[in-house]
């Protein structure tokens, strides 16, 4: 069915790098269909267009939401997703931005780049600072970016009537939705999966200099160095937040 609309990128039948069904990105080489290579514009370097991915997705997460200039968002999960679906709230808009999460050094680095508000759930009520930065009304969009099971109900609480909810992360343990409030609010629960004619708007507003992906890299190696990358990845998971391999460096 999604093969045929205009949600292709849905298609079960799709090959995405990476996937099962197709290889990796880590080769010198590799061949991919030509609608799917997009030209680097000029100052935007090798190790941010390899983050034009995690970037299109997040700018996915919004285009579901439909969210508009003037939006209240919340943002939960302080990885670097959060602050990649943080940088793209500014771009697009938000009025009030708010970002969850439990690190502060994470949560620093965030509103270094965002200008968002941060809160550290361990010791704040998110709840609160919603409540009083919207003047009780709430968020018009809430992203889910941690996978954590308590994370939607954070934002179905956050919202205000008829608000949505967008369930970015894959959430391997869910807690039960409070569907009651999803229904005395009319609140919108939507998914966002992949993305569709996402890339070029990010690679421009990367040329433009409002997407600093470069922001999340943590770690650059050369290709020849993978298994250092993958074991300081699993070594200091909470310090990197994301490592680029790049062929032809040694």
């Amino acid at each position: 069915y999604p093969c045929s609309r205009e949600f292709t990128h849905l298609c079960p039948d799709s090959r995405h790098l990476g996937g099962e069904r197709a290889g990796g990105g880590w080769a010198e080489y590799v061949a991919v269909d030509a609608a799917n290579a997009h030209s680097i514009p000029d100052g935007v370097s090798f190790a941010a267009a390899a983050l034009t991915e995690p970037a299109a997705v997040c700018y996915q997460s919004y285009r579901r939401g439909s969210m508009h200039a003037g939006h209240d968002v919340l943002v939960i999960g302080d990885g670097p997703f959060g602050l990649l679906h943080a940088v793209i709230a500014r771009i697009l808009g938000a009025k009030t931005l708010i970002v969850a999460g439990h690190h502060d050094e994470r949560l620093a680095r965030i509103a270094r780049y965002s200008g968002a508000t941060t809160c550290n759930t361990r010791r704040e009520d998110v709840g609160e600072l919603v409540a009083t930065m919207t003047g009780g009304i709430g968020v018009d969009i809430a992203i889910e970016a941690t996978g954590a099971g308590a994370a939607p109900n954070i934002g179905i609480a956050a919202l205000r009537h008829r608000g949505t909810l967008v369930i970015f992360s894959y959430i391997w343990r869910p807690e039960p939705p409070d569907f009651g409030t999803v229904s005395m609010k009319e609140l919108n629960l939507v998914g966002a999966c992949r993305s569709l004619d996402c890339f070029e708007p990010c690679l421009r507003w990367m040329a433009e200099g409002k997407l600093p992906v470069d922001s999340i890299v943590d770690l650059q190696l050369p290709l020849e160095r993978i298994d250092d990358a993958i074991r300081q990845l699993t070594e200091r998971k909470k310090d990197i937040f994301k490592a680029v391999l790049l062929p032809g460096r040694h």
